[in-house]
């Protein structure tokens, strides 16, 4: 659950080539409002993200007490 984003047929393509593509001005503008074609949206992956962190939380908390601390890093479209 935590992963890359599917990017779907854009996987593998050169941002130049994808730089024509209608969905390229939602992601760069709207980035929580693109969906990739044959793959995931980014809410998609969001909540995907969300849901493994609050696992974690769950998990982190079990073992060591509600008082746990720790750090978790993401890119920023998480």
């Amino acid at each position: 659950r935590v992963s890359e984003c599917d990017y779907g047929h854009w996987s593998g393509r050169k941002l130049a080539e994808l730089a024509d593509e209608p969905l390229m001005s939602v992601v760069q503008q709207h980035p929580s409002a693109a969906a990739f074609p044959g793959g995931e949206s980014m809410r998609a992956m969001q909540a995907r993200a969300v849901d493994a962190v609050r696992d974690w939380n769950d998990r982190v908390e079990a073992e060591h007490g509600e008082d746990a601390t720790y750090v978790m890093c993401s890119h920023g479209d998480i």
